[in-house]
């Protein structure tokens, strides 16, 4: 027998029994696990705890009596939200297959929090709601980040970001990139791609004329 622990006020999950045949009739009892045995009942327990389940067949004309026991967590909302936070870890790169699934995690995460009562938000503690706003804070970045590259080669242009000379190869977040032409040339293409594209500035195009900027 087994059953899958649940959050405390959920509904609660089925158990699983194995071993079974037509003629068994199956009793299901719980207990807390500390308990002792007499303290087994038919009643699914309701409350935050650690607990034993035990599958009970009585003998038949064709078959011998036996038990089975498992034990079971149903925890508690605050404590579900800690454990969300807990399993984020570190934010992957926005290249990573797991970027999407860590934004997906994240968003169930705050959702969980939202979701509880004064007294219970109060049970996360101030640590791991810390660390929740860091992950989102952090997540934002990553999500935000472009990475100027591409144009080593490219000559007769100056190229900065917030006014700071671009460095190749660098990741900027929610900066500004100019491109200011030498004398004697105008831009005739800008592009920065998409965010699906990582934000890349990959074209710059010129041609002689009086020089002007972009941004």
């Amino acid at each position: 027998v087994s059953v899958e622990g649940w959050i405390e006020g959920a509904t609660a999950n089925a158990p699983v029994v194995g071993g079974t045949n037509d003629e068994s009739v199956v009793t299901i009892e719980y207990k807390a696990q500390d308990a002792e045995d007499s303290a087994y009942a038919t009643t699914v327990p309701t409350e935050a705890g650690d607990y034993v389940i035990r599958a009970s067949v009585a003998q038949s004309e064709n078959y011998l009596a036996a038990t089975a026991t498992n034990s079971f967590a149903i925890i508690s909302a605050s404590q579900n939200v800690i454990n969300l936070i807990d399993a984020l870890g570190e934010v992957p790169a926005k290249a990573d297959e797991g970027f999407e699934d860590y934004g997906t995690a994240l968003s169930a995460a705050r959702a969980a929090y939202e979701e509880l009562g004064g007294d219970d938000k109060d049970l996360v503690g101030e640590d791991n709601l810390k660390t929740l706003k860091d992950a989102e804070a952090a997540y934002e970045t990553v999500a935000n980040s472009y990475e100027v590259k591409g144009l080593a080669d490219i000559e007769n242009v100056n190229i900065t970001v917030d006014g700071e000379e671009w460095v190749s190869g660098n990741v900027y977040t929610g900066k500004v990139v100019t491109v200011t032409p030498d004398g004697g040339y105008e831009i005739t293409n800008f592009v920065v791609a998409t965010a699906a594209d990582e934000n890349l500035l990959t074209t710059i195009s010129l041609k002689e004329n009086p020089a002007q900027s972009a941004t």
